[in-house]
């Protein structure tokens, strides 16, 4: 398959219309506690790595991966049952 990358990966999303502060405030405790070395240990035990995404980034990132796995169901002729 060349350059093609499976990853499972997490998000916390809000609902649309959240006001921008409370995102900001959301993103900066997340942000705290993803950062304590007991919580980076627990992550990394089940083989997880935290990446600290803007809302734009993991905005773009969704995006990249909806696109890359609905050009693979298109091209396996993949339906839904």
């Amino acid at each position: 398959l060349g350059d093609f990358s499976v990853v499972s990966w997490q998000a916390i999303f809000v609902p649309a219309g959240t006001p921008a502060p409370v995102i900001d405030r959301l993103h900066t405790e997340i942000r705290a506690i993803l950062a304590k070395p007991d919580m980076q240990d627990k992550l990394k035990g089940f083989g997880m790595e935290p990446a600290d995404m803007t809302t734009a980034q993991i905005a773009a990132f969704q995006k990249s991966e909806v696109d890359k796995w609905a050009a693979v169901i298109k091209a396996a002729n993949i339906k839904p049952e």
